[in-house]
């Protein structure tokens, strides 16, 4: 009888049915999770990526265009840069906003309609800014005269571009209050 029931046991300690489907039970979640943390920070960085790729579309637009910044036409500009910008990301619900030379500022969402505002655009027309860390306008200065951080004062447009997102688990630097936004600010002459 005692080795009938050791033989059972060396009989049970050599079978592993179902052992390995115990395994993949246990180590399942965590493969999951991290499975859906790759696709989130994926998606994440596609959607940066692309409104990158729709802010310097924009900029090499504004920098063709450069000789409207100066006159009555910089709403125009604002409002072309505005377009260019939201139909380039190639994702829906992102939001432009252009300014122009501390003038004219154009915002559109997606390919809807733009909403543009001139009401400084007659004043800063002739006029040249020195960018500082604390304002994108800075200091106003003569065209050409050197900036005290470097450089030479100059015409420029920032272009910003943001769409709201939720990432799964975490923001990963990127997302800043539920939005991921890429800007910059471009010196056109």
């Amino acid at each position: 009888m005692i080795s009938r029931l050791a033989n059972r046991l060396r009989g049970f300690a050599a079978n592993h049915q179902g052992s390995v489907a115990a395994e993949f039970l246990a180590v399942s979640p965590v493969l999951l999770i991290m499975l859906f943390g790759v696709i989130d920070i994926g998606n994440v960085l596609f959607t940066r990526f692309r409104l990158n790729a729709a802010v310097a579309a924009g900029t090499n637009y504004s920098i063709v265009r450069s000789a409207d910044i100066g006159t009555d036409a910089a709403g125009s500009l604002a409002s072309s840069v505005a377009k260019v910008v939201a139909n380039a990301s190639d994702t829906s619900g992102v939001s432009a906003t252009i300014a122009v030379n501390n003038g004219p500022t154009a915002t559109v969402t997606g390919g809807g309609t733009v909403s543009t505002t001139t009401t400084n655009a007659a004043t800063t027309n002739g006029l040249c800014y020195c960018p500082t860390t604390s304002s994108d306008w800075g200091v106003k200065k003569t065209c050409g005269d050197g900036c005290s951080g470097g450089g030479l004062a100059g015409r420029f447009v920032r272009i910003t571009a943001s769409k709201a997102y939720k990432p799964l688990f975490a923001s990963y630097g990127i997302v800043r209050n539920g939005t991921i936004t890429a800007t910059n600010l471009v010196q056109t002459e």
